[in-house]
């Protein structure tokens, strides 16, 4: 059910009802700022990248400014749990394992979760083959105790849920057209004929980014990304006796049993780009049904054709060095761009709120970094045509 604008100026407007345009307008909304969320679809929408039943939670990064947000976002979505009682955080631990006797990702994984305090255990053939002998191919892992993943779907909800108790307004179903920036206000226009005006707008579209801004076509691509579900597997693929987990050597994940959700394993490669973020997502990319049902034979010991599987895809919208656009647009400061998620923002969605806000309102950076800089992101030149 959609909701009527209830003010005829916000202080801010949010473009996009995904978790980063959600945990924006929550955080705004409870700095006292008059904020609504104008969302293309419903909340959550089955097409974004938000939807979902699992997205991991993690802290384990090579880079040590995610390693250390994430660190504090997981601690964030516990409080976000704790305010709602849902079941929003499952801590299955995660396993990022190696089938290769040297591997420098992993090593460089110990070495940033051991400086930023994580809770990781390393393990090596002898102990994997004790604590989780379905991953026969492991010869080395490191396990987050404390990480796992997210009920995606369930956390939009109870964003949605808490932003609107703090006082944002919701507009479902409203595809936004163009978004102007006028001398007294920032407008979004949509095809209906609506308006909604405010002091300063975040847009936080997601793959459909490039609709509002076509200057961040170089920039912003979309890929097809591959999922797979596992039914009816036996009791040992369920939590807590079995991890959420990654193969550090070829890009494949994936999640446990949880409740009635089924055994997922998926990809995490950057594909070709695709033309429209408006694919079919019962189809997948060429080539990803064969190669996960290889995977789940080879380092799982899990017969696909015993079980019932199901095959779909989400879209990752990947910025060139898979780092988040977390910035004021050079055009005008008025409006600040949240996008690019990369396939892995999911997570950090209990905390893009305060990282969006402390760049927007010019507060000394502690969340926010240069990394997700406009300069740094699109490389100056989608800044220097709009200068």
């Amino acid at each position: 059910m959609t909701s009527p604008p209830t003010r005829d100026r916000y202080d801010l407007l949010v473009v996009g009802g995904g978790v980063f345009g959600l945990g924006t307008a929550l955080e705004a909304a409870r700095r006292g700022l008059r904020t609504v969320v104008v969302e293309r679809g419903p909340i959550p929408n089955p097409v974004a990248a938000s939807y979902g039943p699992s997205r991991k939670i993690r802290s384990t990064y090579t880079e040590p400014h995610y390693a250390a947000l994430a660190r504090e976002a997981m601690a964030t979505w516990r409080q976000i749990e704790g305010e709602t009682g849902a079941d929003l955080y499952i801590p299955s631990g995660n396993l990022a394992y190696t089938a290769l006797d040297e591997q420098p990702y992993l090593d460089d994984l110990q070495a940033v979760s051991r400086r930023i305090g994580a809770s990781v255990e390393a393990l090596d053939g002898a102990q994997l083959r004790a604590r989780f002998p379905r991953f026969k191919r492991a010869r080395r892992a490191l396990l987050e105790t404390d990480a796992g993943f997210l009920r995606a779907s369930a956390c939009v909800e109870a964003f949605r849920g808490l932003a609107e108790r703090a006082g944002a307004d919701i507009l479902l179903e409203r595809d936004v057209s163009a978004v102007d920036a006028e001398s007294d206000a920032i407008v979004a226009r949509m095809a209906t004929g609506e308006e909604v005006r405010g002091e300063r707008a975040v847009i936080a579209l997601g793959g459909w980014s490039k609709r509002l801004l076509p200057e961040l076509q170089p920039t912003l691509t979309q890929t097809q990304q591959g999922i797979m579900y596992v039914a009816d597997t036996p009791p040992a693929f369920r939590y807590p006796d079995f991890p959420a987990f990654s193969s550090a050597d070829d890009g494949f994940y994936g999640f446990p049993v949880w409740g009635t959700d089924a055994f997922k394993v998926a990809h995490h490669v950057h594909g070709e780009p695709i033309a429209t973020p408006d694919f079919d997502r019962h189809t997948t990319p060429a080539g990803f049904v064969e190669g996960a049902r290889a995977f789940l034979r080879d380092h799982l010991d899990l017969d696909p054709d015993a079980y019932p599987v199901r095959a779909e895809s989400c879209m990752y919208n990947l910025s060139p060095s898979s780092d988040f656009l977390l910035d004021i647009h050079p055009r005008d400061p008025r409006i600040f761009v949240a996008t690019g998620g990369s396939g892995h923002g999911f997570k950090f969605g209990s905390v893009i709120g305060s990282v969006v806000l402390e760049r927007l309102q010019g507060e000394a950076p502690r969340r926010w970094h240069p990394m997700f800089s406009w300069e740094r992101v699109t490389g100056g030149a989608a800044a220097a045509r709009l200068r």
